[in-house]
C-alpha cells in the first residue's frame, strides 16, 4: 500500500505488547488495510497492541471506525488497543462524535505498554 506504511515491533517496555508504527495517510482505503493487519494480529493471539500514529499526516473518520471495531474484538480477549501520538484531527473527530471514553490514548509508549 503506497499511502501508508505499517511497521511492527515489540515494545521495549513490555514483551507482551506489540507496537504498530504507522506513517502516511489513514484514509478509507488505508483503514481497510489497517483493519486487515489488526485482524491478522488478533488471529495470531496478539491481544496487546499499541498504535503509534506519530507519522500519520491524515486520519479520517473511517479509521476511527476501525479503531472502535478492533478495540471491541481485543477487549473480548482481555487485551488492549492503545494509541500513542494521536493526531489533533483524530482527537477532533473523537470529541465531535462524543466517544472519548471509548479510547485509551497515551502520550508515551512506556505508559501505554503497562499491562
Amino acid at each position: 500500500m503506497e499511502d501508508i506504511n505499517i511497521r511492527k515491533e515489540n515494545s521495549k517496555y513490555n514483551e507482551k505488547v506489540i507496537v504498530l508504527r504507522i506513517s502516511g495517510r489513514l484514509d478509507a482505503k488505508a483503514s481497510d488495510y489497517l483493519e486487515q493487519i489488526l485482524d491478522e494480529e488478533i488471529k495470531n493471539k496478539n491481544y496487546f497492541i499499541i498504535l503509534d500514529l506519530k507519522d500519520v499526516n491524515y486520519l479520517g473518520s473511517s479509521t476511527i471506525r476501525v479503531f472502535l471495531g478492533m478495540r471491541n474484538k481485543i477487549d473480548k480477549n482481555k487485551g488492549f488497543l492503545r494509541i500513542i501520538n494521536m493526531p489533533s484531527t483524530g482527537l477532533k473527530i473523537i470529541k465531535a462524535m462524543e466517544i472519548e471514553d471509548k479510547f485509551d490514548i497515551y502520550e508515551f509508549e512506556r505508559d501505554a505498554a503497562k499491562t
